[in-house]
């Protein structure tokens, strides 16, 4: 499987709530191992790939403390880790587009860092004010909150859709991108 998809597929593990029984057969662990194991292979195209390789790293080890204490550490598993390794991804998908000349995946790309991110800031902005007793900002926050599982998805999709392209096939490409 190309270095792309098989991350595209661990994000989709990390995603999926697959409950069995009360365990979560979709493990993110393993989600995580393998977004991990793509940007490992992936990072000789670009230095985002090292970059977010950390980044699920860090999100696998998070996703092991849940099984210790899973109500403690099972949100900062998710909202620590996610968004920054879908805007890092992205920013190295959209590199390796444009050196490509793939305008359509570098711009696809580029959206979708721009409004993970975005997402993610204004989620827990909003998740805060909430919290601190600002009222009304509950609508806005469930708003952010689907703008960034809708950008999730369409990240997801497109990683598996690109798993053929040459320019993200570190075999057949090397050069990093500066």
């Amino acid at each position: 499987m190309a270095p792309i998809a098989l991350s595209g597929l661990g994000f989709l593990l990390v995603l999926l709530r697959v409950g069995i029984g009360g365990f979560d057969v979709a493990n993110d662990t393993v989600g995580w191992v393998l977004v991990a194991v793509a940007m490992l292979r992936l990072t000789p195209c670009s230095r985002w790939f090292a970059a977010a390789g950390w980044v699920a790293v860090v999100g696998a080890a998070l996703s092991l403390l849940t099984w210790v204490e899973p109500v403690r550490w099972a949100p900062a598993a998710e909202y620590t880790a996610l968004p920054p390794a879908i805007v890092l991804v992205a920013l190295g998908i959209g590199a390796r587009a444009g050196e490509a000349r793939d305008g359509s995946v570098r711009r696809q790309a580029t959206a979708i860092a721009w409004v993970a991110g975005g997402a993610a800031v204004a989620g827990a902005v909003f998740d805060l004010a909430v919290r601190a007793g600002f009222e009304g900002l509950g609508a806005t926050t469930v708003l952010a909150a689907a703008a960034s599982f809708v950008v999730t998805v369409w990240f997801v999709v497109l990683q598996l859709y690109l798993g053929r392209r040459t320019y993200l096939l570190p075999e057949l490409t090397g050069a990093p991108d500066g």
